[in-house]
């Protein structure tokens, strides 16, 4: 899933940060700066000071957090390093509220991955509980049969699927090549097989 890039040198310290989509890539100052040690001020444990960012921190409200043996009094954006891609990124305080007042998750849940990187979990997730309805569907449709060549397709480049599923698409699409409507769809897919057998180093 790596992109290869990596954070530049500019001007701006976040303007290689990946962009989230509903808050950016910048800081959403709040002009409210906490310091530890004051007495009701708790700040989530795996954090410090270096991650994060000052003057963007926003009122936790203790009775929506899930139990645990400690609580937070304040969120902060946090600067992160995606997991996968290596690239840097802000955890932002309105959206931890979000992740563990409203979704009710435990404050032990971390966020590794950056905005693009989870939404790309996600689309797979989709896609590979899209296959699995397909692939027991009798009688598929024209469409149906599109769809889960589609998916296939998408989850052997993801690495979800192995090379061995790849005979498997061959099969499905010589299914296809009788059907005039699927023809253009038929050569996008047998472009994009081969694109994989030669990357896999699969030959069939």
């Amino acid at each position: 899933m790596s992109r290869n890039k990596k954070p530049g040198r500019g001007t701006d310290q976040f303007e290689n940060y990946v962009e989230h989509p509903r808050f950016g890539r910048k800081p959403i100052l709040t002009g409210i700066n906490p310091t530890p040690g004051q007495p009701g001020i708790y700040f989530h444990w795996r954090t410090n000071d270096a991650a994060r960012v000052p003057n963007t921190a926003v009122p936790a409200n203790w009775n929506e957090q899930r139990a645990t043996y400690s609580h937070i009094s304040f969120y902060f954006d946090e600067r992160r390093v995606c997991r996968d891609c290596d690239r840097p990124f802000l955890f932002f305080a309105a959206e931890q509220k979000h992740w563990y007042e409203v979704l009710k998750f435990p404050l032990d849940a971390n966020c590794v991955r950056c905005p693009e990187c989870r939404r790309e979990i996600q689309q797979l997730r989709v896609c590979r509980e899209r296959y699995e309805e397909l692939v027991k569907a009798p009688n598929r449709s024209l469409e149906e049969q599109v769809d889960l060549i589609d998916c296939l397709l998408t989850l052997i480049d993801a690495e979800l699927f192995s090379r061995k599923q790849l005979p498997h698409v061959r099969q499905l699409l010589n299914q296809l090549s009788d059907r005039d409507e699927a023809q253009s769809r038929v050569r996008k897919f047998r472009k994009m097989l081969s694109i994989l057998e030669e990357r896999l180093g699969e030959g069939i």
